[in-house]
């Protein structure tokens, strides 16, 4: 069962991936401000490798993680 979920979330990440930097961000405040960040990072850990493997986009600039992702 949790490899179906995983598959899963990576295959929704891979069909909206001009979306993967809002998610990144977002997810990347929650963390910050719960008292539990470790249970957002795991999503985020799927969201940078789903980035990083992305294949036959038009926009390569999708398969790169945005710097102002990386400075927050």
């Amino acid at each position: 069962m949790q490899k179906s979920a995983l598959v899963r979330t990576r295959r929704a990440l891979r069909s909206a991936p001009e979306e993967l930097p809002t998610l990144m961000s977002t997810l990347i405040a929650q963390a910050k401000s719960s008292q539990a960040p470790l249970t957002q990072i795991s999503l985020l850990s799927i969201a940078v490798d789903v980035t990083f493997r992305l294949k036959n986009v038009k926009d390569e600039s999708l398969t790169h993680i945005p710097p102002a992702i990386k400075v927050i």
